[in-house]
């Protein structure tokens, strides 16, 4: 598979990975009108079907508002639509979800819960999400931005994983990782520059599969290697070529993507990834289109 490198060419893997199959079954929790939209556009793409969760006397005159023909659609009326759509996601009637008019974090803090069952044992939960911007030159990868607020080590080699699979799906066969942080160098007074450098030593030597890790990285040494080479990084097989980027906090993944698609322009995407099924993620900040991308890259991964 030649690496997707722009969100139209991930809209056309995930049709292509599903044609000639029925539409996957799309479950949308607590839509609002844009969501109703988007669901009806993507229907008419033949990526996926609708079902949806909420109050059906609102949905209904919310679409009827809108002009929008529901009879493609399921309503399943309840007060409780998020976890009445993560049994469903769970018992396999739904493909993937999409946090519609709930919050991500909100969503986040229910489905992390041991009674939602919906981790496995064994696998972790992160929120990834993808940004294309002319003045890099291919898809970032982004973690973790909604789930994991301080990963630790353990956590961060998770990240990793995640992150690493959603980025082999979309056709990178050995992602660049750069472990992030405030400065590059590895100070001892600065425990995450520690663990980051541990963790990039555990890639060295394999115990990470299938990656290429550097860290610690401050942003500008990972993105740009001229930055990197002026700060003494000069045989970095990261720096200035990354594919995914792992922040040590929420804050920072969070704060680099709204910034990055409210002030600098990017196109964006963004799921839950890890659990019984791929949740699309819709922030405040994004845009009809960010949340087409972000259906796409949840159906790729169905």
């Amino acid at each position: 598979m030649t690496a997707i490198t722009d969100f139209a060419g991930l809209r056309q893997a995930s049709l292509q990975k599903i044609s000639g199959k029925k539409p996957l079954r799309l479950g949308i929790i607590s839509p609002r009108r844009k969501h109703l939209e988007l669901a009806d556009r993507a229907m008419r793409m033949g990526l996926l079907t609708a079902v949806l969760f909420g109050t059906e006397k609102i949905i209904r005159q919310t679409a009827q508002d809108a002009d929008i023909d529901l009879s493609s659609c399921e309503i399943k009326d309840t007060q409780t639509p998020l976890p009445e759509a993560v049994t469903q996601a769970r018992e396999k009637i739904l493909d993937i979800l999409f946090n519609g008019g709930m919050t991500v974090r909100d969503v986040a803090r229910f489905i992390v819960k041991k009674e939602a069952q919906f981790v496995s044992d064994g696998k972790s939960l992160s929120h990834l999400a993808l940004l294309v911007h002319p003045r890099y030159h291919k898809m970032i990868f982004l973690t973790d931005a909604a789930v994991v607020p301080q990963p630790d080590a353990s956590q961060k080699i998770a990240l990793i994983e995640n992150a690493a699979a959603v980025a082999r799906a979309c056709g990178i066969t050995q992602p660049k990782i750069a472990l992030l942080a405030a400065v590059e160098a590895i100070y001892p007074a600065v425990p995450v520059t520690m663990e980051e450098a541990a963790i990039a030593k555990m890639g060295d030597r394999g115990q990470i599969k299938n990656v290429l890790i550097d860290g610690p990285l401050s942003f500008d040494c990972a993105i740009s290697a001229e930055v990197a080479s002026q700060k003494g990084i000069k045989t970095s097989p990261v720096a200035g070529d990354p594919d995914i980027f792992v922040t040590p906090t929420i804050e920072t993944a969070n704060g680099i993507y709204k910034a990055m698609v409210l002030y600098a322009g990017a196109q964006g995407a963004g799921l839950i990834f890890g659990g019984v099924a791929p949740i699309a993620c819709g922030f405040e900040v994004d845009s009809d289109e960010n949340i087409l991308n972000s259906l796409a890259l949840a159906a790729l991964l169905r």
